[in-house]
């Protein structure tokens, strides 16, 4: 993973990834060791020679809880977040 916001994720391209554009996927982010984790259903977006753009299409509440809390520790600004977080959920 090389970036992950509340509307979606950027990943490094498998050698290989032959996924055409709009086709859904999920996206499985474990953290502290496998005890809690973000679950995304993602559609790819865009395909570049080393990364794909993933956008979020949906995420649980449990896994938003996580992503938010991870969101807010690297941004260090609360009125970021939540323009970030009303974004998601519009």
């Amino acid at each position: 993973m090389l970036d992950i916001s509340l509307k979606g994720v950027l990943v490094k391209r498998p050698e290989g990834w032959q996924v055409p554009l709009k086709q859904p996927c999920e996206v499985i982010i474990h953290l502290n060791d496998h005890e809690a984790g973000i679950v995304m259903a993602v559609e790819l977006r865009h395909v570049e020679p080393h990364r794909l753009g993933f956008k979020c299409q949906y995420i649980d509440l449990d896994s938003a809880t996580h992503l938010k809390r991870l969101v807010e520790l690297n941004l260090g600004d609360q009125a970021l977040l939540e323009r970030e977080f009303a974004h998601l959920i519009d």
